[in-house]
C-alpha cells in the first residue's frame, strides 16, 4: 500500500509552477508532461530558483507515477538548482521531495539525511512538513508505532487549520499503520474520511489512493470480494491518470494468496516484482518478492519460497528497512522449515541444533515484530514458536506462545493466521493430553474456514482457500485415527473434503457482463483457431484471450456470494445405512502417509489401513500412463490395477453396488477394472455428504438431448445412435450445436449426451471446455445454469479429469455435479474417435434407457469391451 508524502510548502502567488503543483493530486501525468516546457523556459531564462521549483514538481509527479529513478534524478537536480539560486525554502522543499523518492528507491538512510537538511535550512512550515515526511519514512521501513505516534501528534493541528488535503494524506498513511497493527475497522474509517476530503477538493489521485487503501483494509478484514472491488476501482482510476498502478497489483497478490490461489498469485507476483524493479521502486519490489515467497510456500515449492524470501530479506537489509527485514526473516524461517508442523525443519531453518533454539529465535522475532507494530508478523512468529515448543516438549512455553498468537490473530481477519492459531492451540492441548480440548480447537478452526468460504462466490477460491487449513485438517484426521472410531473418522474425512461440493448453489443471479465476456471470448477463440489452421499470426488474439479470461476471473472473484441452499447436515452412520439399501460406501483418505478407509454397509462399520499412499498413487499414475497409450501397455495397466486391487480389497464385502469417495490422486482410476470390483457397479462421489443428499433428491422431469461437436469423425453418428434410444430426443449436430442452444437444452433436460472434444486447463480448471460449433462451452458457462441434467454422459477426452484446488477437484465434472447432475459418465483419459467408441456409447445408453443405472451399465460393458476402461461413473449408483 503506497503512502502519501507531505504536500510541501504553500505559495499563494499561483504562478504557472505553483498551478502545476496544485494539480499534482489531480493529474500527475499531465503535470509531468507540462513541467517539461517550464523546465526549458527556466533554463533559458537562467532562473535557478524557478528551475529548482519546477524540477521538484516534476520529480514528485514522476514519483506518483511510479517512475522512481526519474523522480530521484529530477529532485536531485532541483536541490542543486535551488542552491544556485540561493533560496533555502525551495532547497528544503526539494530535499523533502527527494527523501520519499529515495525511500521508494530503497535508500531510507539517505532519505533521513535529506530531511535533516530540510529541517536545518527550511522555514517553520517546511520543518513541520519534514517531520511528517519522517513519519512516512518510519512507516516505509517498518517502524509502524513510531510513525503512528508522529501522525497522531500532528493531525489535531492540521484539523485546527482546516488543511483538508494534508489531513486526507495523513489519514491515508495512518490507515496503512492501523492495518498493520490489526485495526482494520479504524483503517476503513480513516480511508472513508480521506476519500470524502479528496472528493471535496477534486483530487482524483487522492481518491484513487483511498480506493487502494480500502481494498487492502478489506483484504486484511477477510472480505476478499469487497477488497478486489476496491482494488479494481483503484486501478481503473490510476490508469486514467497515467499511473501503472503496480502497487495496487501488490495488494491484489495478497488477496489471491488469501484465497489460496497460489498459481495466479505467483504469476502476478513475479511479473509485478520485475516491473517494480525495472521502475526503480526497490521498496515495493522487495515487498513483492516476499509475496512470491508466500505464493511458492502455498504451492508447496519450499525451495523457491526460501529463495524468494532470502532475496527480499537481503534487499530490505541493504535498504536499512529493519522492520521489513524482520518480516522477511520470518518468511525465510518458515519457507526453510518446509511446513509449519515440521518441528525439526523449523529447528534447521532457525540455524540452531535444538528445539529450544528455534523456539527462542521465533519468540524473539515475534517480540520485535510486535514492537514495530506488525500484528500479522508477530502472530505468525508466536504461532510457529508455539508449534516448535510443542515439538520440544515445553508445555508452559508452548501454551504461553499459543496464547500470544491467539490474542493477535483474533483481531485480524486473515484466515491463514487464524488457522495457524487454531493449529497451535490444538497441538498445545494434545501436548498436555487433553484430546477434547484439541478436538474443540480443530472444530472451531474448521468452522471459521467454513464461514470464510461462504463469503466467496468464485468456485476456485471456495475450494482453494482450504489450503490454509491443511495442517489443521491433517491433525484432525490423525486424532480421529487414534480413536479408530469409524463415525469420528468419517466425520473428519468429510470436513477435509468440504470443498466446492459442500453446497448446491441456488439459481445464480443474472450476470449480463459475464455472459458478454464469455461470448466475446468464444468469438476470439474461434478466430484464433481459424488463424492457427491458416498458419497466420495469432499474437493479438492470444493477448485478447488472456485479457478476457483475466476479466472473467476477476469479476468472479469480486462477486459477493449469493445465499446458498445447504445440502443439509453431515449424515451419521445410521443415516447412511438407511440410504445405502444393500450398497457399500467406502471413504478413503491419506493420514500421515498411509491410506485409511472406512466402510459403511449393513454390517458393523469398519476401519482399515490400506498401506503407503505413495505406492497406490504411483500405481494410479501408471494406470493413467497406460491408458494414454491405449493398447500398447497392457502389462503396465494390469500390474498397476493389481497393486490398487490388493490395497483396497480388504475393505470390500458383498456383491452389491459400491460408492467410493477417494483422494484426488485416485479419481482418474477406472475402478471397475479392478479384479475385486469386476462386474460390480461403482460410482465415485465427491464426498459422502454430497452422495447422501444426491441420493435423496428426485430426478427432474425433462427431455433428452444428444449433441455432437466439430472435428470428430464419429460424433454425429454417435449422437444420432444415442438419440435413437430415447423417444422424442433432441439432436443437436453441426451448425445447430452452438453453446447457446446446448446450454438452453441442458438447463431443462433430464438426460444429456455430449460427444465433443474436451479440453482440460490446469492453470484454471474453470476454463476447461467442450468444443461446440461456435467455440468452447466452458465450466464457467455451466456455473451460470439454474440446474444441470440429473444424468450426463460426456463423450470427450479427459472430461472426467479434475484439477486439484484446495480440498476439491475442479473441472467440467465438478461443475456438473455441484449444479444438479447426480449421475455422470465421463472419460478419465483420451477417448479414441472410432466407431468402437461410438458403439460403446450407444450400448451404454441402450442399457440406461432400459432402466439400468449408469454404474451398472458401465460395469456390464467393462466385462465385454476393454474400451470401457476409458470411462468412469461419478455420482450415485
Amino acid at each position: 500500500m503506497t503512502q502519501y508524502a507531505a504536500a510541501g510548502y504553500d505559495n499563494s502567488a499561483m504562478d504557472p509552477i505553483e498551478r502545476l503543483r496544485a494539480e499534482l493530486n489531480r493529474d500527475p501525468s499531465a503535470v509531468a508532461d507540462a513541467a517539461g516546457a517550464l523546465v526549458d523556459a527556466a533554463r533559458q531564462a537562467g532562473d535557478a530558483t524557478a528551475l529548482g521549483r519546477v524540477l521538484a514538481v516534476r520529480g514528485r509527479a514522476r514519483r506518483y507515477l511510479g517512475q522512481i529513478d526519474l523522480a530521484v534524478t529530477d529532485l536531485t537536480r532541483a536541490i542543486a538548482a535551488a542552491q544556485d539560486g540561493g533560496d533555502d525554502d525551495v532547497t528544503a522543499d526539494a530535499h523533502i521531495g527527494l527523501a520519499l523518492a529515495l525511500v521508494f528507491a530503497g535508500r531510507p538512510a539517505d532519505a533521513f539525511g535529506h530531511l535533516d537538511q530540510a529541517h536545518r535550512i527550511g522555514s517553520a512550515t517546511l520543518r513541520a512538513y519534514a517531520a511528517l515526511q519522517r513519519c512516512v519514512i518510519h512507516q516505509r521501513v517498518g517502524d509502524h508505532k513510531a510513525a503512528l505516534a508522529g501522525f497522531e501528534a500532528v493531525l489535531p493541528a492540521l484539523r485546527a487549520l482546516d488543511l483538508r488535503t494534508d489531513i486526507a494524506k495523513v489519514l491515508v498513511n495512518r490507515g496503512v499503520l492501523l492495518i498493520n497493527l490489526g485495526d482494520c475497522d479504524g483503517a476503513v474509517s480513516d480511508y472513508t474520511e480521506a476519500a470524502a476530503l479528496f472528493e471535496a477538493e477534486e483530487q482524483p489521485f487522492g481518491v484513487a489512493e483511498t480506493e487502494h487503501g480500502l481494498g487492502w483494509a478489506h483484504a486484511r478484514r477477510g472480505d476478499l470480494p469487497r477488497a478486489l472491488s476496491h482494488l479494481d476501482r483503484a486501478a481503473e482510476l490510476f490508469h486514467k491518470l497515467g499511473h501503472a498502478a503496480l502497487e495496487v497489483d501488490v495488494d491484489r497478490i495478497e488477496v489471491l494468496l488469501a484465497a489460496g490461489l497460489g498459481g495466479p498469485a505467483t504469476d502476478l507476483a513475479v511479473a509485478t516484482a520485475e516491473r517494480l524493479t525495472a521502475a526503480g521502486n526497490q521498496g515495493h519490489a522487495a515487498e513483492t518478492w516476499l509475496l512470491c515467497a508466500r505464493a511458492a510456500q502455498l504451492d508447496g515449492d519450499h525451495t523457491a519460497a526460501t529463495r524468494y524470501a532470502e532475496r527480499a530479506r537481503a534487499s530490505f537489509a541493504k535498504q536499512g528497512s529493519v522492520g521489513w527485514e524482520r518480516t522477511a526473516r520470518l518468511e525465510v524461517l518458515r519457507a526453510a522449515a518446509g511446513t509449519i508442523n515440521a518441528g525439526a525443519g523449523a529447528r534447521r531453518a532457525a540455524g540452531g541444533g535444538t528445539g529450544a533454539g528455534a523456539v527462542h529465535e521465533l519468540r524473539a522475532l515475534g517480540a520485535e515484530l510486535d514492537a514495530g507494530g506488525n500484528a500479522r508478523g508477530a502472530a505468525t512468529a508466536y504461532g510457529l514458536a508455539a508449534v516448535a515448543a510443542c515439538e520440544a516438549g515445553d508445555r508452559e512455553l508452548a501454551a504461553a506462545l499459543s496464547a500470544e498468537c491467539a490474542k493477535r490473530s483474533g483481531r485480524l481477519g486473515i484466515l491463514e493466521v487464524r488457522m495457524l492459531a487454531s493449529y497451535a492451540g490444538a497441538r498445545c492441548a494434545l501436548l498436555v493430553g487433553d484430546r477434547n480440548a484439541a478436538a474443540r480447537r480443530i472444530r472451531a478452526g474448521l468452522a471459521h474456514l467454513h464461514r470464510h468460504r461462504a463469503t466467496l462466490a468464485a468456485t476456485d477460491a471456495r475450494a482453494s482457500v482450504a489450503v490454509h487449513a491443511a495442517h489443521l485438517t491433517s491433525l484432525g484426521l490423525r486424532l480421529a485415527m487414534q480413536h479408530r472410531s469409524p463415525a469420528a473418522l468419517l466425520r473428519r474425512m468429510e470436513q477435509a473434503r468440504a470443498g466446492a461440493t459442500l453446497w448446491l448453489p441456488s439459481r445464480p443471479p443474472e450476470q449480463p457482463e459475464l455472459a458478454a465476456d464469455l461470448a466475446a471470448l468464444r468469438a476470439v477463440v474461434s478466430r484464433l483457431r481459424e488463424r492457427e489452421s491458416a498458419g497466420a499470426d495469432t499474437a493479438d488474439l492470444l493477448r485478447r484471450q488472456r485479457e478476457l479470461e483475466h476479466a472473467v476471473h476477476r469479476r468472479q472473484l469480486r462477486a459477493t456470494a449469493a445465499r446458498d441452499k445447504p445440502q443439509g447436515e453431515e449424515p451419521g452412520v445410521a443415516d447412511l445405512r438407511c440410504q445405502l439399501r444393500g450398497r457399500t460406501l467406502i471413504s478413503i483418505a491419506e493420514i500421515d502417509g498411509q491410506l485409511v478407509g472406512v466402510r459403511i454397509d449393513d454390517r458393523r462399520p469398519h476401519v482399515a489401513t490400506l498401506g503407503p499412499a505413495s505406492i497406490v498413487y504411483s500405481a494410479a499414475a501408471a494406470i493413467t500412463s497406460a491408458l494414454r497409450c491405449h493398447d500398447s501397455r497392457r502389462d503396465l495397466l494390469r500390474r498397476a490395477t493389481l497393486m490398487i486391487d490388493r490395497a483396497v480389497s480388504p475393505l470390500l464385502t458383498g456383491d452389491g453396488p459400491l460408492v467410493l469417495v477417494v483422494p484426488a490422486a485416485l479419481h482418474a482410476v477406472p475402478w471397475h477394472l479392478l479384479p475385486c470390483l469386476e462386474r460390480k457397479p461403482v460410482a465415485l462421489a465427491p464426498s459422502v455428504t454430497w452422495w447422501y443428499h444426491a441420493e435423496k433428491a428426485a430426478d427432474d422431469d425433462g427431455g433428452v438431448i444428444a449433441v455432437s461437436g466439430p472435428h470428430l469423425a464419429e460424433a454425429d453418428r454417435e449422437a444420432a445412435a444415442v438419440a435413437g434410444h430415447y423417444p422424442q430426443a433432441t439432436l443437436l449436430t453441426g451448425a445447430s450445436a452452438t453453446t447457446s442452444a446446448v446450454l438452453a437444452a441442458i438447463s431443462t433436460a433430464r438426460v444429456a449426451h455430449l460427444a465433443c472434444h474436451g479440453v482440460v486447463r490446469h492453470d484454471n480448471p474453470l476454463w476447461s471446455a467442450l468444443e461446440l460449433s461456435d467455440g468452447p462451452l466452458y465450466a464457467y458457462d455451466l456455473e451460470r445454469l439454474p440446474r444441470t441434467p440429473p444424468l450426463v454422459v460426456l463423450s470427450g477426452c479427459h472430461t472426467g479429469v479434475g484439477v486439484r484446488a484446495g480440498d476439491a477437484l475442479l473441472g467440467l465434472a465438478t461443475a456438473l455435479l455441484v449444479h444438479g447432475t447426480r449421475r455422470l459418465v465421463a472419460a478419465v483419459c483420451a477417448l479414441p474417435d472410432t466407431p468402437r467408441t461410438a458403439a460403446m456409447m450407444a450400448a451404454l445408453h441402450a442399457r440406461v434407457a432400459a432402466g439400468a443405472s449408469p454404474a451398472s451399465a458401465l460395469a456390464e460393458l467393462a466385462a465385454e469391451d476393454d474400451a470401457a476402461a476409458y470411462l468412469s461413473c461419478f455420482g450415485t449408483t
